[in-house]
């Protein structure tokens, strides 16, 4: 499972880049997930208004080791369960966090944490069909 975390606010973007690992500790659920650092992608001819370069920060994260059963993930304290709490602070942000699976499918996470959990299982298995 790949997540990309995408903003033009790059300010947000640095301060999302030092939060995330914390909240993802504190969730209980770090150690699948190698986090990459911020990269900035220049957004279309790259210049804004006053001469500034307007880029795309992105944050992604990669799951190592998640494995496990969708039902045990699915369960009131689950990977999923978790990993959906997390991303919901980020989701209210306008961060855009996409997901994609080992089967190349791509969903972009919105709504709730319930919806966003919801939404990380039905990839899970789509991946395993």
């Amino acid at each position: 499972m790949h997540i990309r975390l995408q903003s033009p606010d790059t300010q947000t973007m640095h301060t999302a880049s030092r939060t995330l690992p914390q909240d993802l500790q504190q969730a209980g659920i770090a150690e699948p997930f190698e986090l990459q650092p911020v990269q900035l992608q220049p957004l279309g001819d790259g210049l804004q208004k006053g001469g500034e370069v307007a880029s795309l920060a992105t944050i992604a994260l990669t799951a190592v080791g998640a494995g496990g059963a969708v039902a045990v993930a699915m369960g009131k304290d689950g990977f999923f369960t978790a990993l959906a709490h997390v991303l919901e602070k980020y989701v209210e942000q306008k961060i855009e966090i996409t997901v994609k699976n080992a089967a190349g499918e791509e969903v972009r996470l919105a709504g709730s944490a319930g919806q966003i959990r919801k939404l990380l299982a039905q990839l899970t298995l789509d991946e395993s069909s």
